[in-house]
């Protein structure tokens, strides 16, 4: 089944699980994914959910699908269609404005401990490095979407 989702939305849900490195999700196959309607109406909302098999976590057991073109789940993978690079830019800058916030939550976590905190942050370093480099932005983001490279 095909859901009409929030494109805004979107580009904020796969840039999120680009970040923590989950690519354990379908929007179609409803899998890792709950889809709610706003209040007021309007398009669907997907909401995403069960990150154990995210880069970020690096849970022991975690693998990645074989079906995908990633050897573990530390690689991450952008599974979004292609956007314009302005587009990219609205989601690249409010994933910057809350970067601290980000951090701020892993460093008061009492039940992590500091092995697993800095590795996650560490993780966490090398995406907003890549949102902030235009040529890992063009690698990344517009030459491995899903479907057709938007033109510049």
């Amino acid at each position: 089944a095909q859901y009409k989702t929030d494109y805004h939305q979107m580009a904020l849900f796969t840039m999120f699980q680009y970040m923590i490195g989950n690519t354990d999700w379908s929007v179609p196959e409803l899998h890792n994914v709950e889809l709610f309607f706003p209040e007021g109406g309007g398009p669907l909302c997907a909401i995403p959910y069960d990150f154990d098999f995210s880069g970020s976590v690096n849970a022991p057991y975690a693998i990645p699908d074989p079906k995908l073109p990633i050897a573990t789940v530390r690689q991450r993978l952008y599974r979004d269609f292609c956007r314009p690079r302005e587009e990219l830019q609205e989601v690249f800058l409010r994933f910057l404005s809350v970067k601290e916030e980000v951090y701020r939550l892993y460093e008061e976590m009492p039940l992590l401990d500091e092995g697993t905190r800095k590795q996650a942050l560490k993780y966490f370093d090398k995406f907003y490095e890549t949102i902030q480099n235009e040529r890992k932005i063009r690698r990344v983001f517009m030459q491995s979407c899903r479907g057709e490279a938007p033109a510049d």
